[in-house]
């Protein structure tokens, strides 16, 4: 006799035979700092000798594609101030997450040591001030491109909502242009990651008021889509225009609105670097901000490597992180590129009170006296509440104040009118002469309250908003040094000012025909 399985054995059999598949597809890792246990965040895993790699996250998690195991590849891990690190990917597992350790390094390297003591010694400020006016030498001036990982998301919690990905390919005519009107991108891949939170309150568009906002701050939209405003605020690329708030002109107010002080020399690779931290003087930034950063210039050419810089607002004893921005460049063969770049900012997002008016009604009991007119006899308005009110305040009057055709109406008196709501009765004579117009008038109807709680001491109508981060970040795996090479001549460029997702057109995928990869964060 034969047996029949469930269809939802098979369907279960399938689903993990598919899991399983995708996961042996990637590789996946997490870099931790060998002496702290801390993840190791922005490190480059390069396929050594193939110029493409990815940059771990913040919380030092990276993938690679099973293919460049299969062919017997290396990795090699660098970051600013840790001892370089090369893998052969045969050693990672395929079945489980790898975890990294990296070591951190001296901050010079012995045989540097002497060249490095041999120069002339030149403060925090003349290091920055020349590496400024380096930027033409030591950052590409010819057209060349570059492809990269892309993603934009809301945290709060340590989690991730509305995860948008993307490959794109940035063509920039070289940094003696004017990024916003010639830098021109393809979109090669798009996705809302949905294993990941998706909650579109988070997603809706800063209204700078209310509902979406900085707190202390406007975001300022520069113009085009989500890629295109983050990569303005790269302030060494766009060197010669307004970038971002107390950094302005790069060029020309970076080294005259900020102090500057030397801290110990690091290293990555074997290139020493110049760590020079800064905040912003107080003359530029008025008293609610605080501006704190570090810049990280290699020795000899001033080539400037990594810029950090944090925004901070001020309200009394407490500071909070209204912005945060890291920018790193890579030594190429003919210059400095871009490696990554990340940008997160703070905002509160509206969410109802705890306390909170649900409804308000006016109620008239009348009758028609035909030449007489209305003979009014009682006009009140119900104010309906979501909890039950503390009594006292509730039935104050001075807590109310009633606005109607903008003519202010008195109240004579109050009463409970149930648990949640009361019943405030108008002055006759205030509202007499705009009965007859009542549905005119009746729209610019306008009450505030004053102190009034409920029990559990909730003041009625206080806004309520939660706490997040915005993240938009950018991580290049390819440069070529040449816009002739162009992958895809059919793909049309990005219109800059449409959002990503509007642009996108559907492809084949781009791991397994292209090599560019989504480097999606990992499920904690």
């Amino acid at each position: 006799m034969k047996t029949r399985r469930p269809l939802l054995y098979w369907l279960c059999c399938f689903l993990l035979i598919t899991s399983l598949s995708a996961q042996q597809s990637i590789i996946t890792g997490t870099l931790l700092d060998e002496q702290t246990g801390e993840p190791v965040p922005f490190a480059t895993i390069g396929i050594k000798g193939q110029n493409i790699g990815v940059i771990s996250n913040l919380e030092g998690d990276f993938q690679i594609p099973l293919t460049y195991q299969k062919q017997g590849d290396t990795i090699v891990i660098s970051c600013i101030g840790y001892i370089t690190l090369e893998m052969a990917l045969s050693q990672l597992s395929m079945q489980q997450a790898n975890t990294i350790t990296i070591q951190r390094a001296a901050y010079v390297l012995p045989e540097a040591v002497v060249r490095f003591k041999q120069r002339k010694q030149l403060s925090a400020g003349q290091i920055v001030y020349r590496a400024i006016r380096r930027i033409p030498d030591n950052f590409p001036q010819s057209p060349f491109s570059y492809i990269g990982y892309y993603r934009d998301y809301q945290k709060r919690h340590g989690q991730y909502i509305n995860l948008n990905e993307a490959i794109v390919e940035v063509f920039d005519r070289g940094f003696q242009t004017d990024n916003r009107f010639v830098t021109q991108m393809k979109l090669y891949n798009y996705l809302l990651n949905e294993d990941f939170v998706v909650n579109d309150s988070f997603a809706i568009a800063y209204d700078n008021k209310n509902e979406k906002f900085v707190p202390n701050a406007e975001m300022t939209p520069f113009g085009g889509n989500e890629l295109s405003i983050l990569m303005m605020h790269d302030a060494v690329r766009n060197h010669r225009v307004h970038s971002y708030s107390f950094v302005n002109i790069f060029d020309t107010d970076f080294y005259h609105q900020h102090k500057f002080s030397m801290s110990e020399p690091t290293v990555v690779g074997d290139i020493i670097l110049h760590s020079i931290t800064f905040e912003g003087r107080r003359p530029y930034l008025g008293p609610k901000f605080d501006v704190e950063g570090r810049i990280y210039i290699e020795s000899g050419n001033f080539a400037i490597h990594k810029l950090e810089y944090r925004v901070y607002d001020k309200e009394e004893d407490t500071r909070r992180l209204l912005y945060d921005i890291q920018v790193e460049y890579a030594r190429g063969s003919d210059g400095m590129y871009l490696n990554y770049i990340s940008f997160n900012n703070l905002f509160y997002l509206s969410k109802p009170p705890l306390f909170r008016v649900d409804g308000i009604r006016l109620d008239t009991t009348q009758s028609n006296t035909g030449a007489v007119g209305w003979n009014l006899r009682t006009t009140y308005l119900e104010v309906i509440m979501n909890k039950s009110p503390d009594r006292s305040s509730a039935l104050n009057k001075d807590n109310y104040s009633i606005k109607l055709a903008k003519r202010k109406v008195q109240i004579e008196r109050i009463i409970p009118d149930g648990a949640y709501a009361v019943r405030l009765f108008l002055n006759n004579e205030d509202v007499i002469p705009l009965l007859k117009d009542i549905d005119q008038w009746l729209p610019q109807l306008k009450i505030e309250f004053g102190e009034i709680y409920d029990r559990h001491h909730h003041l009625l109508n206080e806004p309520q908003y939660e706490e997040a981060r915005q993240y938009r970040e950018l991580f290049r795996q390819k440069i070529t040094t040449t816009t002739t090479a162009d992958r895809r001549k059919d793909l049309p460029f990005i219109d800059r000012d449409t959002t990503l997702s509007a642009n996108f057109q559907l492809l084949q995928p781009v791991t397994g025909t292209m090599g560019y990869w989504m480097n999606t964060p990992l499920k904690q």
